[in-house]
Order: C-alpha cells, then sequence, then structure tokens
C-alpha cells in the first residue's frame, strides 16, 4: 500500500496553521516529513489527519 502525502501549503491548510508551526510540530516529533529534494518536503497525510483529528494542536 502507498502513503499519501501532503504538501506543506496542503497540510496547512488542512490544519488551519502557518508554514512555522507546521515545522515546529516536526521538529517536536509530532509528525512525520519526508524531503524529496533539497528545497521540498512533503507530509504523511494519516499523521496530518490524526493530528487534526486529535485537535491538540495550541492555538496561542
Amino acid at each position: 500500500m502507498t502513503q499519501a502525502y501532503m504538501t506543506v501549503a496542503q497540510a496547512c491548510e488542512h490544519l488551519h496553521v502557518s508554514p512555522d508551526t507546521l515545522r515546529r510540530y516536526a521538529r517536536q516529533g509530532r509528525i512525520s516529513r519526508v524531503r524529496i529534494s533539497p528545497r521540498k518536503l512533503l507530509y504523511i497525510r494519516d499523521e496530518i489527519d490524526g493530528l487534526a483529528k486529535e485537535g491538540t494542536y495550541k492555538i496561542a
């Protein structure tokens, strides 16, 4: 089975967060990212969906 991926823009829109917040989640280990080129990152869709369902992302 092939995993589905989301771009930074898609993941940000799905979670209603900024790219900085998305990067912070990745640094904290809350989501994984896959670098496909020096300037291109993708995020695993299932992890983004899981984070959205948790509703545990913090609003400043």
